[in-house]
């Protein structure tokens, strides 16, 4: 069943998988983001100008089920997904790759 959720400066959206038979590894503790990498990110986000930004904001994750077989195939999937929203008429992206445990890439 898809969920959507509308905040006030954008939304999420998603469909469980029809499928989802893959093996799975135990999970562990969440511990969330490195303390250079939340850095970074919120150095980014705080110097957007968001009175200056025009259109809907959409925050996403993006996981893998399958681990590319190289860096240079997770680049090259992750710019085709990227034109493809482009050609679907996204004006502006920022994006970062975070590798789960399992060592597969997510998006966000």
């Amino acid at each position: 069943m898809p969920v959507v959720t509308v905040y006030r400066h954008g939304g999420k959206g998603g469909v469980a998988p029809g499928r989802n038979d893959h093996t799975r590894m135990k999970r562990g503790d969440v511990e969330g983001w490195s303390l250079g990498a939340t850095r970074r990110n919120t150095q980014f986000l705080m110097s957007v100008r968001e009175t200056e930004l025009t259109g809907a904001g959409v925050a996403l994750t993006l996981t893998l089920r399958d681990c590319p077989a190289s860096a240079q195939d997770w680049t090259k999937l992750r710019k085709r997904w990227i034109e493809r929203q482009r050609r679907a008429g996204m004006v502006r992206l920022h994006w970062i790759t975070e590798w789960q445990r399992r060592g597969v890439p997510h998006l966000h």
